[in-house]
């Protein structure tokens, strides 16, 4: 192979491995990496225009341990099930879901409204409650989710950082509060 095959050889790996780079391997969404830095950036976006941002943080409920003997292809197969929900809600360019890690997501919306994010959260959660994996006795076992939202105009007095710290406490109080549902945060200037 000449040294300039081997260049191009090298851009092309270089190429192909960067996209893969913010990229979950198991779902083809954002991975973390990528959701932290769209959130930064739509957050400075959202502060520069004034405009609201929309954060979702989703977690999917423990299965019982019963039901969970199936083993890791079933939940690679709810995981999978789950990214391909997320992935269609997001259709604006700005707008990302991502894979956090283990079973956490999120989504990233910007210039979205707090009553449109409920819409969208309400929407998923619904479509989730249809869904089923197969469990040990191959019957279907429906389950579902647990999402903390935060909507808010970011400033300049907050970073991104809390931000998520706040659709993080969110989510925290969906689950307290029995899990299969959502909690959002109210308005604020954040």
């Amino acid at each position: 192979m000449s040294w300039y095959q081997r260049l191009l050889h090298g851009a092309w790996t270089g190429i192909r491995a960067h996209g893969w780079r913010h990229r979950d391997r198991l779902t083809g969404l954002g991975n973390r990496r990528q959701f932290e830095l769209a959130l930064r950036r739509q957050f400075d976006h959202c502060c520069e225009l004034h405009k609201p941002l929309s954060l979702v943080h989703i977690e999917l409920d423990p299965l019982n341990p019963r039901d969970t003997a199936s083993g890791p292809p079933a939940g690679d197969r709810r995981l999978r099930q789950i990214a391909a929900l997320l992935g269609e809600q997001v259709r604006r360019p700005g707008d990302l879901a991502a894979r956090l890690g283990g079973d956490g997501f999120a989504l990233v919306l910007p210039d979205t409204p707090r009553e449109g994010a409920i819409h969208l959260v309400e929407t998923l959660i619904g479509q989730v409650r249809r869904l089923a994996v197969a469990g040990s006795t191959d019957v279907p076992i429906p389950f579902s989710i647990s999402v903390g939202l935060h909507t808010g105009i970011p400033d300049a007095r907050s970073t991104a950082q809390q931000f998520s710290g706040r659709a993080k406490a969110a989510l925290h109080k969906a689950k307290i509060a029995g899990r299969d549902g959502y909690f959002a945060d109210p308005v604020s200037a954040d």
